[in-house]
């Protein structure tokens, strides 16, 4: 029995012919325009990030309180020797990564903190994670900000700083996006969640796995996003859904048989 899946034409082969896979291309195809047009609504609304942001914003202090009484992110705190030597340690990670950084080292210090602090995350895992994305490619002016994206995101889909900028940078990185685009990115990730039944975190972990294959056969970070939540409603977990489409993909570029057959089928339906 062969069974290919592809995010695109919303093939899930499994012996039935075109007839299954045009209605799982008629599926794929609502879930996208919902994810498309759940996040361009959003945009125009401060963004689903904004939203979600506002829902947690209630325990947003508690997280705070919580955090600081374990010595994590609060200014007061992390000066204690052992909290500081770390947090110390990422920021001269951070400037052996070039000039360009070192020069901007100082003010990160203190910015780094302020929004670690705000968003109720650990400094040094925030330090760390802005190591991660430097080294992706995020220009150093806009790495505040970034990092400012990726803590909503994080708070917002109850994860840390570190997954959530793994998560932006790798999408941006695959498909050539520049860093201003984090906020739209971060929106889809979330029209995904409310259409599909995954966390943040687990797509910000696993998209890669498919993110580069993806961006190379000119399907979008929307559309991935659309097909993940589509196959995590049929009892996939996000990291399962990833790796479907990934070896759909693999099979539209070298199909089998039965998949040309499919495709055949499938062309004749959807000519475009």
């Amino acid at each position: 029995q062969f069974e290919a899946l592809t995010q695109r034409l919303g093939v899930e082969y499994d012996g039935g012919g075109a007839s299954k896979a045009i209605g799982d291309q008629q599926s794929l195809a609502k879930a996208a325009g919902d994810v498309g047009s759940k996040s361009e609504a959003a945009a125009s609304k401060g963004g689903l990030l904004g939203a979600a942001i506002e829902k947690v914003g209630q325990h947003r202090n508690a997280i705070v309180a919580t955090t600081a009484a374990v010595g994590l992110v609060t200014a007061g705190l992390i000066s204690a020797s052992h909290a500081a030597g770390a947090y110390e340690t990422k920021l001269a990670q951070i400037s052996t990564l070039g000039p360009s950084y070192a020069a901007h080292t100082a003010e990160w210090k203190d910015q780094i903190l302020e929004a670690s602090t705000a968003m109720g995350q650990d400094a040094v895992v925030a330090a760390d994670a802005m190591y991660d994305a430097l080294s992706s490619g995020v220009p150093p002016d806009n790495a505040i900000e970034f990092m400012k994206t990726s803590g909503k995101m994080a708070v917002a889909g109850a994860t840390d700083i570190g997954t959530a900028v793994k998560g932006l940078a790798g999408t941006m990185n695959a498909w050539g996006l520049d860093a201003s685009e984090a906020t739209k990115i971060s929106d889809t990730f979330f029209a995904g969640v409310n259409a599909g039944v995954f966390r943040v975190d687990e797509l910000a972990s696993s998209i890669g796995g498919v993110a580069g294959l993806a961006s190379s056969l000119g399907v979008n970070y929307t559309e991935v996003t659309a097909a993940t939540a589509t196959l995590t409603k049929q009892s996939m977990t996000a990291s399962e859904a990833i790796t479907k489409q990934k070896a759909a993909m693999v099979s539209l570029i070298t199909p089998n048989e039965k998949m040309q057959d499919v495709l055949k089928q499938l062309a004749s339906t959807y000519p475009e």
